[in-house]
């Protein structure tokens, strides 16, 4: 009987390597998307607003 292992096997990282990847690319479309939206709706298309 094969003792028990405690590492991972290479299959299992780069299952891990590439949801962390695509994880992160998430996270970076939801911060700019939420980005865009904060800016636009603040000043009309991100334009430097004039002081009076």
């Amino acid at each position: 009987m094969p003792t028990w292992r405690p590492t991972l096997t290479r299959r299992a990282r780069w299952h891990i390597a590439i949801l962390a990847v695509v994880v992160a690319l998430i996270a970076a479309l939801v911060a700019q998307l939420r980005d865009d939206s904060d800016t636009t709706a603040t000043n009309a298309g991100n334009r430097p607003v004039a002081d009076r």
